[in-house]
């Protein structure tokens, strides 16, 4: 009897996530973002996103941690965005 390998393999890709490096760069993305304040900068990018708020790295953490969990074990080849 051939023994079955369970591997599942799972993406995240989380979009706009409030970090250091979001902080270093958003001022390219927004036009004449120079021009604002940080938190000027992260108020425009969450009223941009579809749920009108910014992502942050406890959001992915989370999303990460329930895929490797048990709960997260009947999921397979799924793209979590």
């Amino acid at each position: 009897m051939q023994k079955i390998s369970k591997t599942t393999v799972n993406g995240v890709a989380p979009g706009g996530t409030v970090t250091d490096m979001f902080h270093a760069v958003s001022h390219h993305y927004i036009p004449n973002g120079e021009k604002f304040l940080a938190e000027e900068r992260q108020q425009m990018a969450a009223h941009a996103s579809p749920l009108h708020r910014n992502g942050f790295p406890e959001d992915v953490a989370r999303v990460v941690g329930f895929l490797v969990s048990k709960e997260g074990d009947s999921l397979e080849s799924k793209y979590l965005v």
